[in-house]
């Protein structure tokens, strides 16, 4: 029976790892379960009272590891030993040729949903695959598909880019849309992520980085270094900073 979403918390996913001794009892026996913890970064956590299985990777079982995976980073979550093994012998790209890349916190690419009624959404995110299951559960676009029973087109319209860079875009591709005569299911033309608008200011940027006492947190922890970054603005508004002592860094 399936399960309302929301039911399978961090707390239910551990009652259920539980049961096993490795992860790989936990993949073959309940795969709902472990595809969630992976998706939601709770794997290492719920599985800590796990043995850890010595398996001898070659290449050809690596291969075939990976083929259990969609893009690298579920890849290198869900199956270190595997990944550790390819990316030391030098063949991660070769198995990992099949999977589609998917940005970060950081790199986001901008797409459109294109109906055949001349709607559009144009939006951004870190992994478009898992984006379209989102918008066909809730938003415009779900909403303009029960209403109107339109189809659509999913198109990737850049590659997973600075999230600036990418808000911009995104900007600059609603407008040509509207320009060229589609109606735009977008109801904010300006970017969000997390509830803040992406435009960094060098104000803005400054504002961000006095909250920072060393550069490695300031790279770590915000879009604003990125942006400052880009602008060149970053020396001037870390000058305050300590460089992180453990290792020299790049002077950008």
């Amino acid at each position: 029976m399936k399960k309302p979403n929301g039911y399978w918390t961090k707390e239910r996913c551990f009652e259920i790892a539980l049961k096993y001794k490795n992860r790989n009892e936990l993949r073959k026996n309940d795969a709902s379960v472990y595809r969630i913890a992976l998706n939601n970064k709770w794997l290492d956590e719920i599985c800590q009272h796990m043995e850890y299985v010595n398996k001898y990777w070659t290449n050809e079982s690596c291969r075939n590891e990976a083929l259990k995976y969609d893009n690298r980073t579920d890849f290198q979550y869900g199956s270190k030993g595997a990944y550790a093994y390819a990316k030391t012998n030098n063949i991660l790209n070769y198995i990992c040729s099949h999977m589609i890349n998917i940005g970060s916190k950081y790199y986001r690419c901008v797409y459109v949903f294109e109906f055949t009624d001349n709607c559009a959404y144009v939006g951004l995110t870190y992994n478009i695959k898992i984006r379209e299951k989102e918008h066909n559960k809730k938003g415009p676009v779900s909403k303009h598909i029960t209403e109107t029973n339109a189809e659509y087109n999913l198109i990737q319209l850049s590659d997973y880019i600075l999230v600036y860079d990418a808000q911009v875009l995104e900007e600059e591709f609603i407008l040509k849309y509207r320009t060229n005569g589609w109606t735009m299911l977008n109801t904010n033309d300006i970017s969000t992520i997390g509830g803040s608008t992406l435009i960094w200011t060098y104000e803005k940027c400054k504002k961000e980085a006095m909250k920072y006492d060393n550069r490695t947190k300031f790279i770590n922890g915000t879009c604003a270094a990125h942006s400052a970054i880009r602008n060149g603005w970053y020396n001037e508004i870390t000058s305050h900073m300590e460089f992180n002592k453990k290792k020299k860094e790049q002077n950008f």
